[in-house]
């Protein structure tokens, strides 16, 4: 297979980092869903700020809801709070010091009823790691192969890929075969797919199932057009490569997983908290396949969010050199933004 290569701009890799550095150390709280009518005061301001999915929150900012407002607030500790109509939340340094008042009582915010508690405190703002932004690896056909890569605990990933052949102005649908070998070279799935052009295909296989055993195991996989697929694939060529964690490992992700999916189910948390815990969650875990699928879902969802991108962005980074368009889009997805 003749491949080439797509360098990033050297700019992107200095604006990715930037954004790094306007994530402030100091952040306490942000915002994970909000509806209708909330307002943010900002420590020492009497300038109001409109609160949008993403709003960082430092100590003693105001939030208020208004008599149709509705904001899900994530602590950095781990403790995810509603915020109801006509309500109003003083930010501390951490969810134990802030302050909620319902307008009768003020008590502290872990006083109140907590919608969810992670298993683990992560400050993701913080732990956001840029992998090396290196060049990324196309085949000829122009099909660029993005997710599954790495580590993953589920035993039906997401796969996602972006095809730039012969591309006209607008995407246009397209037949695509899914190939996945495991270790021993033998072909555990080949199926043909529907894709278009010029966008992120991501699609989840009901008829795969892999199963999980005591052992790490290895699984090789590559998305070719329909005509191009080859009849046997050769696995010293197919570089996109995931790991399924052992069983031990990966159970203990999915319980914590199916956890975060039950407050979902019971009203606890709304579904953009849901899949922006669940994606830290496991970018925690270092399986950054299964967070970007947690952000790109999001991202459909609650289209033109620069958060989202933001993370995404940084997702695809950690992955490697083979996501290096991936960064370059949400890149360029952010400054469109910014320039509006």
């Amino acid at each position: 297979m003749k491949k080439f290569r797509f360098y990033l701009i050297a700019g992107a890799a200095a604006l990715l980092l930037n954004f790094m550095m306007v994530l402030q150390s100091s952040t306490v709280a942000l915002i994970t869903g909000v509806e209708g009518d909330v307002t943010l005061f900002r420590s020492g301001s009497e300038t109001k700020e409109t609160v949008t999915l993403g709003t960082e929150l430092g100590k003693d900012d105001l939030l208020m809801a208004g008599k149709n407002g509705k904001a899900t607030i994530y602590f950095m500790d781990g403790v995810v709070v509603v915020l109801n109509a006509s309500e109003q939340i003083t930010i501390g340094s951490s969810s134990s010091d802030s302050k909620k008042n319902d307008g009768s009582t003020t008590r502290s915010v872990t006083d109140t009823d907590v919608s969810l508690k992670t298993k683990n405190g992560f400050n993701n703002l913080r732990k956001n790691e840029i992998a090396s932004l290196t060049p990324a690896n196309f085949r000829g056909e122009g099909v660029n192969a993005v997710f599954p890569m790495g580590f993953i605990s589920t035993t039906n990933p997401y796969f996602g890929w972006v095809d730039s052949s012969n591309a006209g102005a607008a995407p246009e649908e397209r037949d695509y075969v899914l190939i996945i070998l495991n270790a021993d070279e033998e072909v555990v799935l080949r199926k043909e797919l529907k894709g278009r052009s010029l966008i992120l295909n991501m699609v989840q296989i009901p008829e795969l199932a892999l199963t999980l055993s005591d052992e790490m195991q290895e699984f090789n996989w590559d998305i070719y057009p329909k005509e191009k697929a080859p009849a046997k694939p050769d696995i010293s060529r197919v570089n996109n490569q995931f790991t399924l964690f052992d069983a031990g490992r990966s159970e203990k992700i999915n319980t914590t997983l199916a956890e975060y999916e039950n407050s979902l189910k019971s009203g606890k948390i709304d579904k953009s908290t849901y899949l922006i815990v669940t994606g830290y969650y496991l970018k925690d875990q270092k399986l950054f396949s299964q967070a970007i699928a947690a952000f790109e879902e999001l991202a459909l969802m609650k289209q033109g969010v620069s958060f989202t991108f933001q993370e995404l962005a940084l997702l695809y980074s950690a992955q490697g050199n083979r996501t290096g368009f991936m960064v370059n889009y949400y890149l360029n997805k952010i400054k469109s933004l910014s320039a509006k």
